[in-house]
């Protein structure tokens, strides 16, 4: 649910969410905000203040949201939830208004339970994790593990709580075939040193025959380690003679590289002298050509020549026969002009 303030008109209003409710170490996702809310044409200089936030939550005046997660001693051990009442204010110097938000924490722990009673046999190999159980899925340690009173042969992880190990043959005897330890388990939370300890029983039984049963086990340990053996020697094998293919196929991925290095510069070898005879054989060609466009043009000049000198001199015989005819013709009309006159006379 969403609230608003107003204040004054051309100024500007908050929206906000007034409560949220988280555990420890819960992330805000977005779930908590102060919006300014403004004219159109306000134009004023904000400024925020914050206070009762929790433990580990802070504001972000540029995006207007809460960010991070309250911190895990924030709430003490099996206690009801804690509520923190944070105040935003806003502020343009003349005006200002407030936000109030509540934040619920609830506590973020672990929960042991109390295991039951746990039974091995004499030769067993033990693997036991304790039961363990969060109020919230987030929650993430480190815990601290300690154990009192394990049997003998069993060991421990303080960081994980496991319980691991083989249970000895003579720890319980045929005329006594039940043995019970009383093991106390006490498990730290590193961060708030909060602690939890509970007791459950650990019983070790066998039955009467337990030479039986330890023949048993050592025919199985022969066993296991003559298979052991087999599949020892059989990797030792498979791994000689995958180092002797790889080898090979190392030493042929060479060849095949060098062989590929001689063909690429055989290759580049080849295009360069190609080209270089390409070249030349265009230089030749181009001389070649030059040569014969230059015959070919001194020739055309020197028909041009003498067919220019055949037109003029054909032309200059035209025009003087021309000329010749034009006399013979003047001088004789002027002799049949001068034969006229004289009949006349």
């Amino acid at each position: 649910m969403l609230e608003s303030r107003n204040l004054p008109a051309n100024n500007f209003s908050l929206e906000f969410t007034p409560a949220v409710t988280k555990f420890e170490d819960e992330p805000l996702y977005s779930d908590a905000y102060v919006r300014v809310i403004t004219e159109p044409n306000y134009s004023g200089n904000l400024t925020f203040s914050v206070v009762g936030l929790p433990p580990g939550i802070s504001f972000e005046p540029e995006t207007g949201y809460f960010v991070g997660a309250a911190e895990r001693s924030s709430v003490a051990r099996n206690s009801g939830p804690l509520t923190y009442t944070a105040t935003i204010t806003v502020s343009d110097g003349t005006e200002s208004e407030s936000a109030s938000i509540t934040f619920t924490i609830h506590d973020n722990t672990f929960l042991l339970e109390t295991p039951a009673t746990q039974i091995s046999q004499p030769g067993e190999t033990v693997f036991f994790a304790p039961p363990l159980s969060y109020t919230q899925a987030n929650f993430s340690g480190p815990l601290l593990f300690s154990y009192e009173n394990l049997p003998a042969g069993l060991s421990f992880d303080p960081y994980t709580g496991t319980v691991y190990g083989t249970i000895p043959y003579d720890l319980v005897m045929p005329d006594d075939n039940i043995r019970d330890y009383l093991v106390t388990l006490t498990v730290t939370d590193l961060v708030t040193y909060d602690l939890e300890t509970v007791t459950f029983q650990w019983r070790i039984e066998t039955d009467p025959y337990p030479a039986y049963l330890y023949r048993v086990e050592q025919a199985d340990q022969i066993f296991i380690s003559a298979i052991n053996q087999a599949l020892e020697e059989r990797d030792q094998t498979w791994q000689q003679t995958i180092a002797t293919v790889e080898a090979l196929a190392d030493e042929a991925y060479a060849e095949y590289l060098a062989a590929q290095q001689q063909a690429e510069a055989a290759y580049y070898q080849a295009v360069q002298e190609a080209d270089a005879a390409y070249e030349a054989a265009i230089a030749e060609a181009d001389a070649a050509y030059q040569a014969a466009e230059a015959q070919a043009s001194q020739q055309l000049n020197a028909e041009l020549e003498q067919i220019w000198h055949a037109y003029v001199q054909r032309v200059e015989e035209d025009y003087q026969a021309e000329l010749a005819a034009a006399d013979q013709a003047y001088h004789a009309y002027i002799q049949s002009s001068i034969m006229a006159r004289q009949e006349i006379t």
